[in-house]
C-alpha cells in the first residue's frame, strides 16, 4: 500500500494541506508546534479510525473551524482507493470509501495499512514490563502482523530541531543517505503550515 495523496482541511495545525509523498520514503522536516505529528495522526486516523493522541474528535479541528477534512488516496497491490473523513463541529465523523459513504470510519479498516511509533512507545522498550507485555498482546493479532509483514510506507518525522529542522541539520550523512534512497523531504513552516 502506498499513500500517493493526503489532503488535510482545518485540521489541527492545518488550514490547508496537499501532500504528495514519494513512494519510497518522505521526510517532514519543521521546527516545533508546526505541525508533524498531526500528518502522522490524520494518516493513522484513516488506518485504524481512531486518533493516537485524544479521545475528543473536536481536538482534531482547527482553532477556529467548523469542521476538518482528511483526504487520502491509497493505492494497493491491485486498485487504487479514495478515502474522506469529515469530523463534524459537534464531533460526528463522516466516512467515504470511493465515493460511497460508510456507516461507520471503522469501515475503511484495512484500506491504509500503517504502523505507527511515537516517543510515547519508547515506554515498550525502557518502560515496566506491562507495557511490553501489552504490545506483545497487540503483537498476537493476525491483523497487526499481517499489516507488519506487507510492510508500510514510512513517513519519518522529528520534533527534535537538532537533527531534522532546516538549518539545523548535524547529520549530514543521514540526509545524504535518504536522499540517494529516493526520499522527498517536505518543509513545513510558519504558523498555517
Amino acid at each position: 500500500m502506498i499513500l500517493r495523496y493526503l489532503e488535510l482541511t482545518n485540521y489541527r495545525n492545518h488550514k490547508e494541506l496537499r501532500l504528495t509523498p514519494s513512494p519510497s520514503t518522505t521526510l517532514i522536516l519543521g521546527g516545533n508546534a508546526q505541525g508533524k505529528t498531526d500528518i502522522l495522526e490524520a494518516i493513522y486516523l484513516l488506518a485504524t479510525s481512531q486518533s493516537h493522541r485524544t479521545q475528543n474528535n473536536r481536538d482534531m479541528i482547527n482553532w477556529g473551524a467548523t469542521f476538518s477534512l482528511i483526504r487520502a488516496v491509497v493505492e494497493g497491490a491491485r486498485k487504487r482507493s479514495r478515502l474522506d473523513i469529515l469530523i463534524g463541529e459537534d464531533g460526528s465523523r463522516k466516512a467515504r470509501l470511493n465515493g460511497a459513504a460508510q456507516a461507520r470510519t471503522s469501515d475503511l479498516l484495512g484500506t491504509v495499512r500503517a504502523v505507527l511509533f511515537s516517543p510515547e512507545d519508547i515506554n515498550t522498550v525502557k518502560g515496566e514490563p506491562g507495557a511490553r507485555r501489552a504490545f506483545m498482546d497487540d503483537g498476537r493479532r493476525p491483523r497487526l502482523l499481517a499489516v507488519i509483514r506487507e510492510g508500510t510506507q514510512a513517513i519519518i518525522t522529528s520534533t527534535n530541531r537538532s537533527y531534522f529542522s532546516p538549518g539545523y541539520i548535524k547529520d549530514a550523512l543521514l540526509i545524504d543517505l535518504a536522499s540517494k534512497k529516493g526520499a522527498e523531504f517536505v518543509t513545513l513552516e510558519g504558523e498555517d503550515a
